[in-house]
C-alpha cells in the first residue's frame, strides 16, 4: 500500500512546490510593475492564474509573501551568475578599450534593463527590511565574486582590493541605463571607467597622488 501511494504523494508535493513557486514568481512580476503597494493577494493570484485562496494557503500574510518572493528572486539572481557568458580575458581585455566594451556589451545583453530595474528595486526595499538585508548582501557578494574572478583571470594582482570600487561602478551604470536605455555609449563608458579604476589600482597610491599633485600644480599656476 505504501509503495502504491508514495508516487502519488510525491506528485502532490511537486505540484504544491510548483504552485508556490508560481506565486513567488508572480509576486515578483507584480512588484516589478507596480512596486510594493501593488502586491496584494488578489493581484498575485491573478498574475499566477491561481485561485485567490492559494495565496493564503501558502503564505500566512502578504508580508510573508513579499519577503519570500524577494528572497526567491535574490536566490535566482545569485544562481544566474553561473549562466553568464564566460568573461575570462587576458591583459588585452584591459588594455584595449574596444575589447573591454565588447565584454560589457555581452553582459548587458544577458542582464537586460528589466532585470536591472528589478534588482535595483529589490535592493532599495531591502534597505527598509532588516530581514532582507542579509539576502541583498549575499547578492552583492555574488556580484563581487564574479568581478574578482574576471579580474584575476586578466592578471590583476590583489583584485579583491579594487573589486568594491568596480562593483559600485557597475551598480551606478545599472542606474544610468535606466535613464538612458537607448544610449549605445553606456557600455563603452562603463568599460572606460573600470579600465581607469584598475589602472589606478595597478599604479598604486603614491603614483596616483603624484598625478593629482601635478594637476593641482598646473591649476595653481593657471591665470
Amino acid at each position: 500500500m505504501e509503495e502504491a501511494t508514495l508516487p502519488r504523494a510525491r506528485l502532490s508535493q511537486e505540484r504544491s512546490r510548483q504552485r508556490r513557486e508560481a506565486l513567488l514568481d508572480a509576486a515578483i512580476r507584480v512588484f516589478a510593475e507596480g512596486g510594493i503597494r501593488a502586491v496584494t493577494h488578489r493581484a498575485v493570484a491573478a498574475e499566477a492564474d491561481l485561485p485567490l485562496a492559494a495565496t493564503t494557503y501558502y503564505f500566512a500574510s502578504i508580508d510573508e509573501l513579499v519577503r519570500d518572493a524577494l528572497l526567491h528572486h535574490v536566490a535566482n539572481f545569485i544562481a544566474s551568475f553561473e549562466q553568464l557568458p564566460d568573461v575570462s580575458m587576458d591583459g588585452e581585455g584591459l588594455m584595449d578599450l574596444d575589447v573591454g566594451t565588447q565584454i560589457v556589451e555581452t553582459v548587458f545583453a544577458v542582464r537586460d534593463l528589466d532585470s536591472s530595474a528589478l534588482e535595483l528595486a529589490v535592493y532599495l526595499h531591502a534597505a527598509r527590511d532588516p530581514e532582507l538585508r542579509e539576502a541583498a548582501c549575499s547578492a552583492i557578494d555574488a556580484l563581487e565574486s564574479f568581478i574578482a574572478e574576471a579580474l584575476r583571470r586578466a592578471g590583476v594582482l590583489d583584485a579583491q582590493d579594487v573589486v568594491p570600487a568596480v562593483t559600485a561602478q557597475v551598480i551606478g551604470a545599472a542606474m544610468r541605463r535606466q535613464s538612458r536605455p537607448d544610449d549605445p555609449a553606456e557600455a563603452r563608458r562603463l568599460a572606460h571607467a573600470i579600465r581607469n579604476l584598475i589602472a589606478a589600482h595597478l599604479l598604486g597610491d603614491d603614483a596616483v597622488t603624484g598625478v593629482f599633485a601635478d594637476v593641482s600644480g598646473r591649476s595653481a599656476e593657471s591665470p
